[in-house]
């Protein structure tokens, strides 16, 4: 509070345009009705400013229209404007500047999706026939999220996980493929356990992450595992369902994740995810194109 004036006023007119000083200063002359730059320097909000600043101050709020000025006697005194103008034009103020920005957005938009859409993280540090195989099976419209990861796993086993932003204006928009390249094709079936416990630890770790509280903040989730894929029944593939629940209208979102064998990448299991079931389908279409599955 200063000078007994109310901090929510403070407040308020400082987010409706007004700077610091001109708030303290306006608050003070709607008290005192009119005052000199003596006599407003004089209260403790200003005691420490330098005259010749709280000149400037003045004008600039003369040319806003704050307040007004007469020369009486040899002394200038300033009056502030009655308090339902000074509002009315700091409200038309905001919102001429929101018409503004708001018929800017489009531009705004379409300016940062092609920044965002524009591909800056390469695949060429990872093994060449993985780095062709995602460029041939993925959406045009995905673009890669983050530098893929390449781990050791069991010595003769590398992982390689490519995470992508699907670019889905609304609900999840992340899905990935993870690599498991063995060395060994035959060690394949005794790991399987394994990759399965990794992909889903995986999805934890992004989902936890997530939680907070906004709102659509992750509140929970939970996974289920099922026999068939929506649309991609009779192929013998079972997937992890995850379901979303979200803080907000108690709404929910779900995705899952599955792992795959093919017959043309025998030393390959690939673990295939998506946040969103569409995501998921759009990445699977290709690949039961192309491949043979193993089951």
């Amino acid at each position: 509070m200063a000078d007994g004036l109310d901090d929510t006023l403070l407040t308020d007119l400082r987010r409706l345009g007004m700077s610091p000083d001109e708030t303290l200063i306006y608050l003070y002359l709607i008290k005192a009705k009119s005052a000199t730059v003596a006599d407003i320097h004089k209260a403790s909000s200003f005691r420490k400013k330098k005259r010749p600043n709280l000149y400037k101050v003045l004008n600039r709020m003369r040319e806003k229209t704050f307040l007004h000025s007469e020369v009486k006697e040899g002394r200038t005194l300033f009056f502030p404007v009655r308090p339902h103008i000074v509002l009315e034009n700091l409200l038309l103020q905001k919102q001429m500047e929101f018409e503004e920005l708001q018929s800017k957005i489009s531009l705004m938009e379409n300016r940062l999706e092609s920044i965002h859409s524009a591909e800056t993280i390469s695949l060429d540090d990872i093994d060449s026939s993985i780095s062709q195989f995602v460029r041939t099976n993925i959406p045009s419209q995905w673009i890669v999220n983050e530098r893929p990861s390449i781990v050791k796993l069991e010595g003769t086993v590398k992982q390689m996980s490519i995470e992508f932003n699907t670019r889905r204006r609304f609900g999840g928009d992340a899905a990935g493929i993870v690599f498991f390249v063995f060395r060994y094709p035959n060690h394949i079936d005794a790991l399987r356990e394994r990759i399965i416990s990794s992909l889903r630890d995986g999805m934890i770790d992004a989902l936890e992450s997530s939680k907070g509280n906004g709102s659509f903040a992750i509140k929970d989730y939970s996974f289920s595992q099922e026999e068939e894929i929506p649309g991609f029944e009779d192929t013998g593939v079972p997937y992890t369902k995850i379901i979303v629940y979200l803080n907000f209208m108690k709404m929910t979102g779900n995705g899952g994740f599955l792992v795959l064998r093919l017959e043309e990448f025998p030393s390959w299991v690939l673990g295939i995810w998506a946040s969103s079931m569409d995501d998921l389908t759009l990445l699977l279409n290709p690949l039961f194109e192309k491949y043979t599955f193993k089951v």
